[in-house]
């Protein structure tokens, strides 16, 4: 009898060990989607569906990008190298490369907004410097 408890807590273990990394995984998958789709639109000036992205707490960011649009930077290039994912927060780090061919990398925070995932903001402290292209 105490074997066969042990083995099915051994395997209620794994379940959760498993379950929880696939969850993991998922979680990820979607950030890159939320990511890529807020890059394709900075790019295309998509304010509308960018406010669909961010959290609240990005939308007064967004209305100052929105009011310098025919200033931006496009950032043809962009890759999405780390995430990390605790719970309804996330870091996700992507390095870009703007259209003059300078490069950075930026830490994300997402945050998940009624069972999705936002951009929240973005931490400069711990970006890379910028790389010009000379």
């Amino acid at each position: 009898m105490k074997r066969y408890f042990a083995i099915s807590l051994f395997c209620v273990a794994l379940g959760f060990m498993f379950g929880s990394c696939s969850k993991d995984k998922a979680d990820e998958d979607l950030i890159k989607v939320v990511l890529n789709d807020y890059y394709h639109c900075i790019n295309n000036k998509d304010f509308k569906k960018i406010y669909s992205l961010v959290s609240p707490n990005m939308k007064t960011e967004i209305d100052n990008m929105k009011n310098i649009s025919a200033e931006m930077v496009v950032f043809p290039s962009f890759n999405i190298t780390d995430i990390d994912v605790n719970g309804e927060r996330a870091k996700a780090i992507v390095s870009s490369t703007d259209e003059f061919g300078n490069t950075v990398s930026l830490v994300w925070n997402m945050i998940k907004v009624k069972g999705e995932w936002k951009v929240n903001n973005y931490n400069t402290s711990k970006a890379s410097r910028v790389r010009e292209n000379n």
